[in-house]
């Protein structure tokens, strides 16, 4: 498994990267937040090392708390000190992640939205790898769906292991003695 905290230099590059931030919302505003503050040290690392961060997620909302969006998500990581640009649509995500400096973050709409990644469409993996140079995996809760955020975009760009995935293996190994 390759670790993120090996790459060597991050200044300047694009890291997608698939967390789960699937949490309760009501109201429009997120009501758990203990996803989101499990993947801070991953976001905070890429941040400083430089890297231009573009958040891929899911959530499953009730359409009275605004359906299925992470705007609650993004305006949760304003309270963290991550402020970030959302992108509605990642076909338009290109011009938002060029004009990005480096420590930037950008936030993808919901990737479930799109019908190609519950179907592990190819197609639809190689133009989210598209949009970065990496791809960091911190998103272990999912890392058993055959989706196209989370399997099929480790064909079309170099893929790491993120701080949160790294440390569930760590626990999960060491409870069956694999390590």
């Amino acid at each position: 498994m390759k670790l993120l905290k090996d790459v060597q230099n991050l200044k300047g590059v694009k890291v997608l990267a698939r967390f789960d931030f699937n949490v309760p919302v009501s109201k429009g505003r997120v009501v758990d937040s203990f996803r989101i503050c499990r993947a801070m040290p991953t976001i905070n690392f890429l941040k400083e090392a430089g890297a231009k961060t573009i958040i891929l997620s899911h959530i499953e909302t009730l359409p009275e708390d605004g359906g299925p969006t992470l705007l609650p998500v993004v305006e949760y990581l304003k309270t963290l000190g991550v402020n970030s640009t959302f992108v509605e649509n990642y076909r338009n995500a290109m011009s938002v992640i060029e004009s990005m400096s480096d420590g930037d973050v950008v936030v993808l709409e919901n990737i479930r939205v799109n019908e190609g990644e519950k179907k592990n469409d190819k197609k639809f993996a190689r133009e989210l790898a598209s949009l970065g140079d990496i791809y960091v995996n911190d998103a272990f809760s999912v890392s058993h769906r055959e989706h196209a955020s989370v399997v099929a975009i480790t064909e079309f760009i170099p893929s790491y292991a993120g701080l949160l995935m790294e440390e569930e293996v760590k626990y999960l190994s060491s409870a069956f003695h694999l390590d």
